[in-house]
């Protein structure tokens, strides 16, 4: 192993299309756009509305890079600065993350405190006894509580389960051998299939309980571990033939849409199927991020797309704003053309692309203007 901190060229543009499969989603749900058929809402609901598996992406990314960098790091420095660890994540977390609680909690709804509620693309209430849930990085266990209905926040519940995880895996990766670490992060996977088995009946439990999605992690940290011990595991992704790789794309994006024909089975299959399901493309998602990093067959390395690389750069931002640009754009089509928003695809494709652009200005002047005030101090924390 070097010294030097490895840089994964092409994760970058991976986050940003974790991204936009959160973005497609969460388009379709608040536009307010209605297909006129219902075989159009069915192909929408098969092919659009599976955000979701954004969000898995970036847990099994996320899962994938911290482990390897904290590994790397107990390689060169025999230890792993804990307090250097946490001060690299709070500065590129918090930041964005109370700024979004901030704009959530105060600023929208005082903006829009007397605006006609017609024009409201959705519910913008922020209850201040659900403040404390996301001031101490449990917004998942509010959505689980309370339900979702605070959307403009709502999306954090995802970062909140990265803290949750940060708080013990740095610790465990110090003090644990290969084996130990290995053997952990299985029985994380396998109490995870449990737990789903258990509450499958609970949605929201399914979806956002950390017990449920910390499986996406674990096999991300599982694949980071992999690939920094074994030189066998990378040889096999760096000689992966294309056929296999083509083989891996035909299966996630044929799963993709069969994902919602588990709940027209019998209860005993559904039943398994959920509990299996975020395994089945957790490891889907671990091979594209080993074949992009790797591989000398990949169909296309996404390093060469320049500005994809910029967009995920900047994906913490879009993910964390893009919700308060939906409301703002929604709002505005709403004002100028009112009920035609709903059934108007012309329409809808216009909006789409504005609060995509919105979502890109605003992330990209959060990151050059507001986040690289964080980074650069977060440069006096890195391992060298």
């Amino acid at each position: 192993m070097t010294n030097t901190k490895t840089y994964f060229e092409n994760l970058d543009g991976l986050r940003f299309l974790a991204f936009l499969a959160v973005f497609v989603a969460h388009v379709f749900d608040f536009s307010g756009f209605k297909p006129a058929s219902e075989k159009s809402q069915h192909l929408i609901e098969h092919f659009f509305l599976h955000g979701d598996l954004g969000v898995s992406f970036f847990f099994v990314l996320s899962g994938f890079l911290i482990t390897y960098l904290l590994l790397q790091e107990k390689n060169t420095s025999n230890k792993i600065s804990i307090p250097k660890f946490y001060m690299r994540r709070v500065l590129r977390i918090w930041p964005v993350y109370f700024l979004t609680i901030g704009m959530g909690f105060w600023l929208i709804p005082q903006l829009f405190s007397s605006a006609d509620s017609a024009l409201l693309p959705f519910n913008i209430n922020a209850p201040s006894e659900r403040l404390p849930w996301y001031l101490c990085f449990a917004a998942n266990f509010d959505i689980i509580a309370n339900g979702p209905g605070f959307l403009i926040v709502s999306v954090l519940w995802s970062v909140s389960v990265e803290e949750q995880f940060y708080l013990l895996w740095p610790l465990l990766n110090r003090i644990a051998s290969r084996r130990t670490l290995s053997v952990f992060i299985l029985l994380v996977v396998a109490i995870s299939f449990y737990y789903r088995w258990d509450i499958y009946l609970n949605s929201y439990k399914v979806k956002y309980a950390t017990f449920s999605v910390m499986n996406d992690l674990a096999i991300g940290s599982l694949t980071g571990t992999l690939c920094f011990y074994s030189n066998g595991f990378r040889n096999y992704f760096i000689h992966v033939k294309k056929g296999s790789i083509v083989l891996v794309y035909v299966i996630l994006f044929s799963v993709i849409p069969a994902r919602l024909f588990m709940f027209t089975l019998p209860e005993n299959y559904c039943h398994f199927l959920i509990a299996l399901e975020p395994v089945v493309f957790s490891v889907l998602f671990a091979f594209i991020i080993m074949e992009q990093n790797y591989s000398n067959n990949s169909l296309f390395k996404l390093f060469r797309l320049k500005p994809l690389n910029y967009l995920g750069k900047i994906s913490y931002g879009l993910y964390s704003y893009h919700i308060i640009c939906l409301f703002l754009t929604g709002f505005v089509f709403r004002y100028f053309f009112q009920d035609a928003i709903k059934s108007s695809i012309p329409l809808f494709i216009f909006q789409f692309m504005v609060s995509l652009a919105m979502s890109i200005l605003f992330s990209s002047l959060s990151y050059s203007y507001f986040e690289r005030l964080f980074l650069n101090i977060k440069k006096r924390f890195e391992i060298h």
